[in-house]
């Protein structure tokens, strides 16, 4: 599959100037989406690539959500979203995202559109298959 998702000359140049390294932020942006399409069926090519415009497009749109939420965050590590929180005995405080629960801070993470974007992508099917 080709990687990483974006060329720098695809953003706006709002959304470069938000990134000291556009480069960096765009294969890491690559490397968030990549990881929800782990569980994602669609067709490809010999090379990885897939076949589908509709597909194609997708991945690119959420890789610039991704980048959009970053720049809008500041939070380009997720660190923002593990921040606080904890319990002791029968007290628990929330962190900035209100919530003691791990897997709620990682999904913090990503950008709500790049799932939305994803999961409702032409030519992606996310149902198991045996």
């Amino acid at each position: 599959m080709w990687f990483p998702f974006l060329d720098v000359s695809d953003l706006s140049a709002a959304l470069r100037a938000a990134f000291e390294d556009p480069d960096a932020a765009v294969r890491d942006a690559s490397y968030r989406v990549r990881a929800e399409l782990a569980t994602a069926i669609f067709e490809v090519d010999r090379d990885g690539n897939p076949t589908a415009q509709a597909v194609t497009d997708a991945i690119k749109d959420a890789t610039r959500a991704q980048l959009t939420f970053w720049a809008d965050t500041g939070d380009l590590t997720g660190a923002g979203a593990q921040n606080g929180g904890g319990s002791i005995l029968s007290v628990s405080l929330p962190g900035g995202g209100g919530t003691t629960s791990l897997t709620a801070k990682q999904d913090a993470r990503v950008a709500p559109a790049v799932t939305e974007i994803l999961r409702h992508a032409d030519g992606i099917a996310w149902d198991v298959q045996y």
